[in-house]
């Protein structure tokens, strides 16, 4: 699960350097919404409380907004809702899956890095029993001086709470 946030905040950064300028000086709004197919596995190395792995599989939405503004300084959102179930392998216990997953980038996209990268990720598992809820919280804030391109991470939550 934690991978796949990395890649999609990789690829996300990608995309904020592929997206159009505006031609004027009028700000433009884009969004637009990709359904990306899953098919995974939480373990309990992922998250100690379960007593199993989990097959997490199902479809989540990605909600894309991008906004460039008339001074060509660029804001990207990305939201992700999520329909996704679980089953472990060991019991054949069914989990229900969700949370959101809030990224932005903002930046000047003719710099080769952003001004700013927040990620805002909570998934939510919920099962039977000891298992009960398990939340796995993920909050990055990346900066980067934008005249040596040096990035200052602040990892303000990595944390996986069982409840």
């Amino acid at each position: 699960m934690r991978q796949r946030i990395i890649k999609i905040a990789i690829a996300a950064c990608i995309a904020f350097g592929l997206l159009p300028l505006p031609s004027t000086a009028q700000a433009v709004k884009t969004t637009y919404r990709l359904d990306v197919p899953i098919d995974g596995y939480t373990t309990p190395t992922d998250a100690p409380c379960l007593s199993e792995t989990v097959h997490v599989f199902g479809t989540y939405q990605e909600h894309f907004v991008n906004i460039v503004t008339g001074n060509a300084i660029q804001h990207t959102t990305i939201h992700q809702t999520t329909d996704l179930t679980g089953v472990g392998l060991t019991t054949g216990a069914t989990y229900q899956i969700g949370g959101p997953l809030t990224f932005t980038v903002t930046g000047d996209p003719s710099n080769p890095f952003p001004f700013e990268v927040t990620l805002h990720n909570i998934v939510k598992l919920i099962g039977p029993g000891q298992n009960g809820k398990v939340y796995l919280r993920t909050l990055l804030h990346i900066t980067w001086d934008q005249t040596t391109f040096e990035p200052k991470v602040t990892v303000d939550k990595n944390d996986v709470l069982c409840h």
